[in-house]
């Protein structure tokens, strides 16, 4: 496997661990070791989602068809991996706006906004004119403001 797809699943697993360490908290009766484990696991929310992020941030944005080491996942094209990095982008916003957890919302809608960007330029930047490119980049703008703000009420 990938060191990047590494990355990914590791960067899940500790962001996963740290938004279930926030929600859950330790009994008294809990043994010393798990009690340790459950107070450390919400730390490891914020270097999870990075991690988690940037690499899919990365694999959007980068050809990994030519490399060799990657064989099963050639056929995978790089609007795929945009097409789940806003996924799960709008997951992170979704569920940290349903947990009001804005570390959450932050990260999701950064993410979105940064995909939002770099597909705009590169799939749109050399095929269409240059004033239809930056209609389309402003109306892109305003509809994640608009959203944005519908969502801060």
């Amino acid at each position: 496997m990938n060191e990047l797809l590494q990355y990914i699943f590791f960067g899940t697993l500790l962001a996963a661990g740290g938004i279930l360490g926030q929600q859950k908290r330790p009994r008294a009766t809990a043994s010393g070791l798990l009690r340790r484990l459950l107070s450390v696991l919400p730390q490891t929310k914020v270097p999870g989602l990075l991690y988690m992020f940037i690499v899919l941030w990365v694999l959007s944005v980068s050809d990994i068809s030519g490399n060799d080491t990657l064989d099963p996942w050639q056929k995978i094209l790089q609007y795929q991996w945009a097409a789940l990095f806003s996924v799960v982008a709008m997951l992170a916003v979704w569920y940290g706006w349903r947990q009001n957890d804005a570390v959450l919302r932050g990260f999701g809608v950064n993410c979105l906004w940064t995909n939002l960007f770099v597909c705009d330029y590169k799939y749109f930047s050399h095929s269409v004119p240059t004033q239809e490119f930056f209609i389309l980049l402003g109306l892109g703008v305003v509809a994640v403001r608009e959203w944005w703000r519908l969502a801060r009420r």
